[in-house]
């Protein structure tokens, strides 16, 4: 999709814990069309922009700590599922000065 240029995705990738950079760095290169580091970065006007400097369409959330690991790697335990609705869901945060009560 990303290759008809009428879209940018993103990817969000959940796990329970932090993962090695490799992997992200492999997950990041199957997405060329959307940026990821193998796209050339000379279509629409970016040809000044490296390659290093681009936003990754590829983003880790790490969802648990230390407390909550063990529960997060339950596949049962539905924890993930929860998550992932916190922050589909989740209204934006509000500071103080733009609270109406």
């Amino acid at each position: 999709m990303c290759a008809t240029g009428q879209i940018a995705a993103r990817v969000q990738v959940m796990v329970c814990e932090p993962i090695p950079g490799v992997w992200t760095d492999w997950m990041d290169s199957m997405l060329p069309n959307c940026g990821g580091k193998a796209d050339p970065m000379t279509k629409h006007g970016q040809r000044d922009i490296k390659v290093d400097e681009r936003a990754s369409p590829v983003q880790v959330v790490v969802t648990a700590n230390a407390k909550t690991a063990d529960v997060c790697h339950d596949l049962k335990s539905g924890f993930m599922e929860q998550r992932m609705q916190d922050l589909v869901l989740s209204p934006p945060y509000l500071t103080d000065k733009e609270v109406d009560v």
